[in-house]
């Protein structure tokens, strides 16, 4: 990281060579900061120019400032007082500090180290953004792998269920049969949680994006539900939908678990009615998903997109990781989710997605 942990240097681009010299050695005895002589030279904590040479290399000092991110690298901009009058909106937004000249010490010494403090706490925020970038990593590893260790007992459990159940089945008394038909449920339920996780994993990898049709994308999702929709009786319309930029099979798991829920958590005695529907804003797209359902609770609408949660009517079911898995796919390729309830019954799940081309 630029600065961290070494001498402390300033690039100066003064057009007069002995106002850069007397700074220079100001700068060495007040403020132990070492010269960076040229736009390229290295790390750099602060850069003070005079107009002129800021003009004519003001390309190369955005450049400069960019390379620093996360780290914030600050402009120190000097100007005579018949310059000031002058100076072009832009070069202000440039400047994070401008002095007219001819300059005191006193007034250069606080403003000065002002931004050389303000440097110094950017450093150690981008040394925690990058510590916690490698924390994140571990963990989606961790995930990844314990989610594939788990899955392989697993596996040997069902297959042993399953064998007592086809050879030993019709011996069994009253009792053995019902724990095994909970055993045979329950390590069902507990692979959908270890897929479901390594799902979530998978998000936190890198994925091509590409132009996806979201009309056809949901046709196939809805294909791949059938049965589901044909044993709820459910009917699910739909509106024209866009064309996006994302990542298919991501938005694939979105659609799924959406509608998907709206067929689990059905009102009873009230087939599934689902809407998909979609209208572009300011440069996004918003697609909303609504039902006539049991619905969420206002006072619980975030919660619901937490890990693990279950809150609600729904609470007894599910294992709380379909939503957030949602939020996850959908904050990463730059929108928003969120759930409202319907004026009567059943909740409008909306998400937005940057519209192509954006």
């Amino acid at each position: 990281m630029d600065g961290a942990g070494g001498p402390r240097r300033a690039l100066l681009l003064l057009e007069h060579r002995r106002n850069r010299e007397l700074l220079l050695d100001w700068f060495r005895r007040e403020h132990d900061l070492e010269p960076a002589t040229a736009l390229g030279d290295g790390a750099v904590d602060v850069v003070v120019a005079d107009l002129s040479a800021f003009a004519a290399g003001r390309e190369r000092v955005r450049a400069l400032r960019d390379s620093a991110a996360p780290a914030y690298l600050p402009l120190l901009l000097l100007v005579s007082a018949r310059q000031a009058e002058r100076i072009p909106a832009t070069v202000w937004e440039d400047a994070d500090e401008v002095l007219t000249t001819p300059v005191r010490q006193g007034e250069l010494r606080l403003r000065l180290e002002r931004l050389l403090q303000v440097r110094a706490r950017s450093l150690q925020t981008a040394l925690r953004i990058v510590e916690l970038g490698r924390s994140n990593t571990d963990l989606q590893q961790f995930a990844y792998a314990a989610a594939h260790e788990l899955s392989n007992p697993l596996t040997v459990v069902a297959g042993a269920i399953e064998t007592i159940s086809v050879r030993h089945g019709d011996g069994l008394d009253a009792t053995a049969a019902e724990l095994l038909a909970v055993a045979r449920q329950q390590s069902a339920r507990l692979q959908r949680l270890i897929d479901d996780l390594l799902a979530y994993a998978r998000v936190g990898t890198v994925s091509e994006s590409e132009l996806v049709d979201v009309g056809e994308l949901l046709d196939s999702t809805l294909a791949e539900l059938r049965p589901q929709i044909e044993a709820t009786g459910a009917s699910v319309e739909r509106g024209p939908l866009p064309r996006l930029v994302t990542v298919e099979g991501q938005l694939r798991l979105v659609l799924r678990n959406l509608v998907a829920n709206a067929l689990k958590y059905r009102r009873e005695n009230h087939p599934p009615r689902i809407r998909v529907s979609s209208e572009e804003r300011d440069g996004e797209w918003l697609v909303s998903v609504a039902d006539n359902g049991i619905g969420v609770p206002g006072d619980q609408a975030a919660a619901v997109f937490d890990m693990f949660a279950r809150v609600g009517a729904t609470g007894g079911e599910g294992h709380g990781i379909g939503l957030a898995l949602c939020r996850r796919v959908i904050e990463r390729q730059g929108g928003r989710i969120w759930v409202e309830p319907q004026p009567r019954h059943g909740s409008v799940f909306r998400f937005t997605l940057p519209a192509a081309g954006r």
